[in-house]
């Protein structure tokens, strides 16, 4: 059963899945360059079917992700962002607010506007390269969140606490399901009138970055709060904007009555003097604690202590690791990238259970081990791109790359790498990766004159080899950290190597955790670094100008080295320089 998940939305992106296991995976701007790119992928449906030497004929199913109409980031900057959103106005201006918390209205509104959803493009373009629309269904939004989950690295399919939350996906931001006998329950669902994503969205915008981008870095603004106006401000957020409903512990409750836009005029009665980094520590406790409590009443509730989490939320690692370390919680994964570009393989997986279930076949998903699930690179790809740029640059072939690397950056040097299929996600894990050592002084300004001009505040990652994984970090359950997914507290000795790759004010690290089997070459790279200097691990971030994509390609590679102030450049086993430098 060959099945294609479409996710048609802000960071476009199609996965590929044959018989429960997921053969690639591609976001369309890493192909397209513009980033977080909204519509059907269209390049990233045929980079996939090519890579695995299939024609569109042979695909069984496509499942979207999604039943309402589209809507984009940028769209997100309108007051009435959307078709649904400007009638969800319009219902709340005359249903009074305690109706609305409720998920009484909800089906109804997501049936309407999936009837009245323009789904003409998406029928035209997949029969236009040979898929019919009878073989496209169309999955509900947080259905498509919650079966991401499965795909996880024990396999398990069993015994399971899946949550989601997001800002908001058919007329919900979040939903409680187990998993027990081998049967998915949900138990309940948050209608998106309550929902803490666009709160802390439109912090975001408040704080004059952008909303549905950015919240990462009010997440690293956070810790340079001060503790006492940053505790006023939580105050105000939970008591005047949203809290955990107090008749139904597994749900949020609007307080405020905003929703969306009207969000930034609440803000305003309480926040117009108070400074940018107190309010970014204010919404960042509101989002731990939370989700926190939310979390361990949904565990209370169900029993169940191995937690499985997906949606856009998720993303803040802070959180993650506050989760990481309670004692009511025996197993946490959190999964990879797991904002909306992961739906692609939630369509996927719901697709294939059904498959299962209708055709009375186990239902049993591959492990998630790596999630190196795009393009590499062929020698005809890295030749062909530096032709384009001859005379730009020079160019040579190295016997030991590995070793080579590891040479350079022990001297001090900042290496990029575009090496082996590209990493899915918005976390780079070594293959479209800038790398660097870890307590060299200097490094991380020079990173960020060269190439990414980060916010002065904004931490660097770390990749560690797992065999070394104890001496730097403080990781109790052993949870598996393989795609940067959840912060840890650090040891000394972190303190002394990794200090690059951590947050230079609470000093917490957002591992990739890196086994062997992941990525060979990538590991032998830190395994060399570590024989030459006693140091496990890097300085990971990733290969991108400030603003744009990450690498996808040679001549993407090429291209930023040339347009930055990167040196060294490695291509498989080729490395790269510009003209003029001394190889």
């Amino acid at each position: 059963m060959k099945i294609l998940g479409i996710h048609p939305t802000h960071t476009a992106t199609v996965a590929l899945m044959e018989d429960g296991k997921l053969l690639g995976m591609i976001s369309e701007e890493r192909l397209n360059r513009i980033k977080e790119w909204h519509g059907i992928p269209k390049r990233a449906v045929s980079k996939l079917l090519k890579i695995n030497n299939l024609e569109p004929g042979q695909i069984d199913l496509v499942a979207i992700n999604g039943l309402s109409p589209t809507s984009n980031a940028s769209d997100f900057m309108n007051e009435s962002f959307s078709l649904q959103m400007a009638g969800f106005n319009l219902f709340k201006a005359v249903v009074p607010h305690s109706w609305i918390k409720k998920n009484w209205w909800v089906k109804s509104a997501v049936s309407l506007t999936h009837k009245l959803r323009n789904k003409k493009e998406i029928y035209s373009y997949f029969e236009g390269i040979g898929i019919g629309k009878d073989k496209i269904i169309f999955v509900d939004h947080h259905t498509c969140h919650l079966h991401t989950c499965f795909l996880n690295p024990e396999g398990r399919t069993n015994d399971m606490l899946i949550l989601t939350l997001d800002a908001a996906g058919d007329g919900h931001c979040g939903s409680v399901s187990v998993v027990k006998n081998n049967k998915l329950i949900v138990i309940d669902r948050m209608n998106l009138y309550n929902s803490l994503g666009f709160l802390f969205s439109r912090m975001t915008q408040y704080l004059n970055m952008k909303p549905l981008s950015h919240e990462y870095k009010v997440m690293g603004l956070a810790a340079y709060s001060k503790d006492k106006e940053s505790e006023e401000v939580y105050k105000i957020l939970r008591s005047k904007f949203l809290d955990i409903d107090k008749k139904n512990p597994l749900r949020f409750e609007n307080l405020s009555g905003a929703v969306n836009w009207e969000y930034l005029d609440e803000f305003d009665k309480y926040f117009k003097k108070t400074r940018f980094d107190n309010l970014a520590g204010g919404v960042q406790k509101l989002v731990e604690t939370l989700v926190t409590e939310w979390v361990l009443n949904c565990v209370k509730k169900t029993g169940i202590k191995k937690v499985f989490c997906a949606g856009g939320i998720f993303m803040n690692v802070k959180t993650n690791m506050l989760l990481a370390y309670r004692k009511e919680i025996d197993e946490l994964f959190i999964v990879p990238s797991c904002g909306d570009e992961s739906c692609s393989m939630g369509a996927a997986m719901y697709a294939y259970r059904k498959h299962c279930k209708k055709n009375g076949v186990l239902f049993k998903p591959n492990k998630l081990e790596d999630i190196y699930f795009g393009n590499d690179n062929s020698t005809e790809d890295i030749l062909q791109a530096a032709e384009k740029y001859k005379g730009q640059i020079l160019l040579k072939k190295v016997k030991n790359i590995n070793k080579f690397v590891a040479d350079l950056l022990t001297k001090g040097e900042i290496v990029a790498r575009c090496s082996g299929r590209m990493e899915f996600g918005a976390r780079a894990l070594g293959n479209r990766s800038i790398l660097a050592h870890p307590n060299k002084t200097g490094v991380v300004r020079e990173i960020n004159e060269a190439i990414k001009q980060r916010d002065f505040w904004m931490p660097f990652a770390c990749t560690v080899l797992d065999k070394y994984q104890e001496e730097y970090l403080i990781n109790p359950k052993k949870i598996q950290s393989s795609h940067m997914m959840i912060s840890l507290h650090t040891t000394k000795k972190a303190h002394e190597h990794l200090i690059n790759g951590m947050h230079q004010y609470d000093l917490t690290a957002r591992p990739q955790i890196l086994k062997k089997s992941h990525n060979p070459d990538y590991y032998e790279i830190i395994e060399e670094f570590r024989k030459r200097t006693g140091i496990g691990g890097l300085l990971n971030t990733s290969f991108n100008i400030h603003g744009e994509p990450i690498v996808s390609t040679p001549s993407d590679a090429i291209s930023t080295l040339l347009r930055s102030g990167l040196k060294h450049l490695i291509i498989e086993d080729y490395y790269i320089t510009k003209k003029g430098n001394i190889i």
